[in-house]
């Protein structure tokens, strides 16, 4: 008997996947019969094999997920992203509570806030319905909008020690225990590694 692949055994288990789910008894006791002995599983495995086939098998009964639309503009969320970044980088309930204080009347007296990313663009005036999206945005809200901003935002420089190579290791001199100090005053040996 020729050896079947895995990938050509798993297109078996999909082919009869939706054959097998909508089966009477005695039908799925049949197509359990065929692909055990064509794929050389046992039953147990044949079985979760077409459940697994099955879950991948787009069925036209299931229901696809409808996205749901964005409540706020993206010229609110771009606006309070600049906001944030010139606040202070507060969480979002601390940034709800300087919104509620004056905090985009006070920055655009100032004309400092201003539509598109970067704060660059045309300034933001106090009437724009940007401003009144902003103060109806609740803190878990913004902390969702401004999830991709936290992380730009992120220094890279913010690690740990990374290993060093082994040649570079060799070509740092190291005072060892046993070596002779120096004996000035005020000489130090220090070593840092992240554990």
């Amino acid at each position: 008997m020729e050896r079947i692949s895995q990938m050509a055994k798993k297109e078996i288990a999909l082919r009869f996947a939706n054959e097998y789910y909508f089966a009477s008894k005695k039908r799925k006791s049949k197509i359990l019969d065929i692909i055990t002995v064509t794929c050389n599983w046992s039953r147990d495995n044949t079985r979760r094999q077409l459940h697994l086939a099955y879950d991948r098998y787009i069925s036209p009964y299931k229901s696809v997920r409808k996205i749901k639309p964005k409540k706020y503009s993206s010229q609110a969320r771009d606006v309070l992203v600049n906001a944030w970044a010139i606040s202070g980088q507060a969480c979002g309930q601390y940034l709800v509570l300087q919104i509620q204080n004056g905090l985009l009347e006070r920055l655009i007296s100032f004309n400092e806030l201003h539509y598109g990313r970067k704060n660059k663009g045309t300034i933001v005036s106090l009437h724009d319905p940007v401003i009144s999206e902003i103060k109806l945005m609740s803190s878990a809200t913004i902390d969702r909008y401004l999830a991709n901003a936290r992380k730009l935002f992120k220094p890279k420089s913010k690690s740990t020690t990374k290993p060093a190579s082994y040649t570079l290791r060799n070509e740092i001199p190291f005072g060892k225990s046993y070596s002779k100090h120096d004996s000035s005053p005020g000489w130090l040996s220090t070593d840092t590694v992240a554990h």
